[in-house]
C-alpha cells in the first residue's frame, strides 16, 4: 500500500510541481557488502535479520547460523525475486547517470 501511495504522490508532484521523477521498485534485496564497504572492515556493520523489510534471506541465514529452524514469515504463499544489493546499487546509479526518459 506505500508503494502505490508513494506512486500518486510522485506523480502529484510531477504534475503540480514539474518534477522530473524516477522511482525505483526493486525485489528484496540481499547482501551486506558492497564494493564501498568491503574496503574497510569497519564498514560492514550489519546483518539485516527482520523478515519485515524484505531480509528474509539474511534472515534464514541467521537463523540457520545458530542453529534455529528456518521459518517462513507470513502465509509462506508469497513468492518474490531476490536481488543483490551490489546490483541494486548499480540500479541506482544507473538512474542517476541517465536521468529520466519522456
Amino acid at each position: 500500500m506505500t508503494k502505490c501511495l508513494d506512486n500518486v504522490t510522485l506523480l502529484n508532484f510531477n504534475k503540480y510541481f514539474g518534477l522530473k521523477i524516477t522511482e525505483l521498485h526493486q525485489g528484496i534485496v540481499w547482501g551486506i557488502c558492497t564494493e564501498e564497504t568491503e574496503m574497510n572492515p569497519i564498514l560492514v556493520n550489519r546483518v539485516d535479520v527482520d523478515s519485515d523489510y524484505g531480509t528474509v534471506l539474511n534472515r534464514f541465514c541467521a537463523q540457520v547460523a545458530n542453529d534455529y529452524p528456518m521459518t517462513v514469515y507470513g502465509t509462506g504463499g508469497q513468492t518474490r525475486s531476490f536481488i543483490n544489493i551490489k546490483d541494486s546499487i548499480k540500479c541506482i546509479t544507473l538512474a542517476i547517470e541517465h536521468g529520466i526518459r519522456n
